[in-house]
């Protein structure tokens, strides 16, 4: 009887440590403020047509547990499990991989360090309406949610260790042009409670190079083998026709090729709006031999030469019309 009393109190005091333990530190205005900071190692894809990006990931979180302070010299390392802690979220994230195993280090004043290492992928929306010439904002947005008490928890940018990006990325495609953070409250829907949220922004670049190369100049080279009509023979009716059918032909398969390059999106983008004027271009080609072999072979061949040669100007000052606005628009 006595050995079960004592087992029994035994289990109540490590129950009321344990819980004792678990309790959430609030400094005297009754709030955990929580300081982050948020260092990308590698930004390693940005796929537009999925509207996601992968990333490398360095989290690093402070706050203090007066709970915690022990008398010994040296940090001390404790499980995230056995300490209080918020959970923390990235409510962009679909998937990702914890590297480091989850501990926090305390210093003898009760100071906690969890760092977190990350790589995952993560959704953002992108506006897609400029492509290739487009910037975009990549984001990450911490909560720390999964715990009670979330009303009273602060959560800011470190002031002495400030987030930042990795000088060198392996992502070939992109530049970064600059990064902020924002403390706020994240709200997903209008009836839900707001907890407090970190938001870390990427801004970056698209290198438009690869597409003026792969894109562009071909279609320039085929829109120019159009152009040759203009100044053929209207009574040349063979050969005007071969051109032009071919550069049509050419540019249903060109088409086709860039196909799975362009982002798959409901909306015209700038390039899609450049093949898509150029393809219009290279079909009134088209039908301007055929109407012009029809005025030569009506007697009225001064007026088809005439129309070639105000077709020698008229078609390029076009085309080059969708280059800028495809540019610059």
């Amino acid at each position: 009887m006595h050995k079960k009393l004592f087992l029994f109190v035994v289990l109540l005091l490590l129950f009321t440590v344990k819980t004792f333990a678990y309790k959430q530190p609030l400094d005297k205005y009754g709030v955990t403020e929580i300081q982050a900071s948020i260092l990308v190692l590698d930004l390693e894809n940005i796929d537009s047509g999925k509207m996601t990006f992968q990333a490398n990931i360095l989290f690093l979180y402070e706050w203090q547990d007066n709970s915690l302070i022990h008398s010994g010299k040296f940090n001390i390392n404790k499980k995230l499990e056995d300490i209080w802690h918020p959970s923390f979220q990235i409510v962009n994230m679909q998937k990702a991989i914890n590297t480091f195993d989850d501990k926090a280090e305390i210093t003898p004043k009760g100071k906690v360090y969890y760092v977190q290492r990350i790589f995952g992928t993560f959704s953002q929306p992108l506006y897609l309406s400029r492509f290739p010439f487009d910037k975009h904002f990549l984001n990450l947005t911490i909560v720390p949610e999964g715990y009670s008490g979330c009303e009273n928890i602060k959560l800011i940018q470190n002031p002495n260790k400030e987030s930042g990006v990795a000088k060198v990325l392996s992502i070939p495609d992109w530049s970064v042009l600059n990064f902020s953070t924002k403390a706020a409250y994240y709200q997903p829907f209008p009836k839900y409670g707001k907890v407090p949220s970190l938001t870390f922004s990427l801004e970056v670049e698209r290198h438009y190079g690869y597409y003026i190369v792969k894109i562009v100049l071909p279609l320039i080279l085929i829109f120019f083998m159009s152009w040759v009509v203009f100044w053929l023979e209207p009574k040349e009716l063979k050969a005007q026709l071969a051109v032009s059918v071919t550069s049509m032909l050419t540019l249903i398969a060109y088409r086709f090729t860039i196909g799975g390059i362009l982002p798959r999106i409901s909306y015209l983008t700038n390039l899609d709006f450049l093949v898509l004027g150029s393809t219009i271009l290279v079909f009134a080609s088209l039908m301007e031999v055929i109407y012009a072999v029809h005025l030569a072979k009506s007697d009225k061949l001064k007026k088809a030469i005439s129309l070639n040669r105000f077709c020698r100007w008229f078609f390029p000052l076009i085309f080059l019309m969708l280059i800028l606005m495809s540019i610059f628009c």
